[in-house]
């Protein structure tokens, strides 16, 4: 059995709060994963509270889970994110082919580890 291609994301629907090519799981290679239904982040009390978009693309959704919060950065394919969101010395090394999330929390406690902390869709 085939699988199912798994559409790219669609940025401008996700800044009007349409969620659908989100939707599904992703997991990163310290097999953590995130959890999106058609209205936004469903993993674990975590709620979305705001999102904006950067000069390259790159969507920045801020999600909060009681009085914490964290930012995921949502790297549409083909782009990386810019040298600026990382401390000097690191760059984006995720595979710019695919969709990608990041959380701005696990970035800076694993930098070192950057390759293992970044999402990818594996599911609908």
């Amino acid at each position: 059995m085939k699988e199912k291609a798994i559409n790219g994301i669609d940025t401008g629907q996700i800044l009007l709060s349409n969620y659908d090519s989100l939707v599904g799981t992703w997991t990163n290679n310290n097999n953590e994963s995130i959890l999106f239904n058609s209205q936004g982040i469903a993993s674990d009390g975590w709620f979305a509270t705001n999102i904006d978009i950067d000069a390259d693309g790159v969507l920045i959704l801020t999600v909060t889970h009681g009085t914490d919060y964290n930012n995921f950065y949502i790297i549409p394919a083909g782009k990386k994110l810019n040298d600026s969101y990382f401390p000097e010395g690191y760059s984006d090394s995720s595979d710019a082919s695919t969709d990608r999330i990041v959380s701005h929390l696990s970035m800076f406690d694993q930098m070192n580890q950057y390759s293992n902390i970044v999402y990818y869709h594996v599911s609908r």
